[in-house]
């Protein structure tokens, strides 16, 4: 019989443009048995340069490397010291922007507790480990949604890892990333905890027609092509209202997408009008009309047209999750029964 040799693991995830306050989350998320993690850049590299497909740090060998001055030589407010090679694998190959750079530290979020695991099966049964991964990968996922419903559009995790308590051993599962609109760090408000907490409460599976809307609005994000990400945007609303067989989507989506948000006639009227037109703009889109007419001001337009529907669409899910509607009969039939003042 092998003896068990019992190992330490901790899972991970790098978020990157989150700044101090986003610690603000822990409040939320260790019910969950995770929690938000911060260090600086220099303790970064000395435990998880071999993420990078660096060797181990060793004090006595890359002491006497050149250390970077990170608020001297790329602006961080803090002074941090990392390895000449370091710096350069990080400029090089991984970070957009330097945003590893901005803050001097990096964030996690990462298990709450260790996990016990049989050495000696580790290496010849990575399933041990990709499970609890994959769940960190779920809740990170789930997260960043409800991040970007209260408009945390520019935050992003990446680089999803085990790592085995007192070695120098990290077990990577994937790296993903999504194109970002901005990479401006946002900083977190703190009234925005009970959003985010409702959010994540909330079951996503409560129709199909919600569920894939969120996966749709979701994937925007990843779109770098503005007219296409407009239509994929565009899409993601027209599955929350639209139904087979329908000959006037564009009237359907607009008036119950207008319904759905308006506080007054006066705003039911205005955000209906902007979709009609939105709906002909996509139709212009798709049969190549614009292809061709492109100046600065048209993709400046398209741009602003681009952050609408994205707000409208977050807005209108959002309240989706809120009214939990099963079927979209059952929510025609309540906002038509709904009777906006002047």
């Amino acid at each position: 019989m092998t003896n068990q040799k019992i190992t330490v693991v901790e899972f991970y995830t790098i978020i990157y443009n989150a700044d101090r306050s986003f610690r603000r989350l822990n409040s939320i998320i260790q019910k969950y048995d995770y929690e938000i993690y911060q260090i600086q850049l220099s303790e970064f590299e000395k435990s998880f340069r071999i993420l990078f497909n660096l060797e181990p740090f060793d004090e006595k060998k890359h002491k006497q490397n050149t250390c970077i001055f990170c608020n001297n030589k790329i602006g961080a407010k803090e002074t941090c010291f990392i390895t000449e090679e370091f710096y350069q694998t990080l400029v090089t190959h991984y970070t957009e922007n330097n945003e590893f750079f901005r803050s001097g530290q990096v964030t996690f979020i990462k298990t709450k507790k260790a996990f016990q695991v049989d050495r000696n099966t580790i290496w010849f049964d990575k399933g041990i480990i990709d499970q609890d991964l994959k769940k960190l990968k779920r809740f990170a996922d789930k997260l960043q949604s409800c991040l970007r419903f209260a408009r945390y559009d520019s935050i992003e995790c990446h680089f999803y890892f085990a790592r085995i308590l007192n070695e120098q051993n990290l077990i990577p599962l994937i790296d993903t990333k999504s194109f970002r609109l901005s990479n401006k760090v946002q900083p977190f408000v703190g009234q925005d905890t009970a959003m985010i907490s409702a959010l994540l409460n909330i079951d996503r599976k409560i129709n199909g027609y919600t569920q894939f809307a969120i996966a749709t609005f979701e994937e925007s994000f990843r779109i770098q092509n503005l007219q296409i990400r407009f239509i994929h945007l565009m899409n993601c609303l027209e599955m929350c209202f639209n139904y087979a067989n329908n000959d006037m989507p564009a009237q359907i989506v607009a008036k119950y997408s207008s319904l759905l948000i308006s506080k007054n006639k006066q705003e039911f009227s205005s955000v209906y009008s902007e979709l009609l037109n939105l709906f002909w703009l996509k139709k212009r889109i798709l049969s190549g009309a614009l292809i061709n007419e492109q100046s600065f001001t048209d993709v400046e337009q398209l741009y602003d047209k681009t952050i609408f529907i994205e707000d409208l669409s977050r807005n209108v899910i959002k309240k989706l999750l809120y009214m939990n509607i099963k079927t979209k009969e059952e929510l025609y039939n309540k906002l038509d029964q709904r009777r906006l003042p002047h």
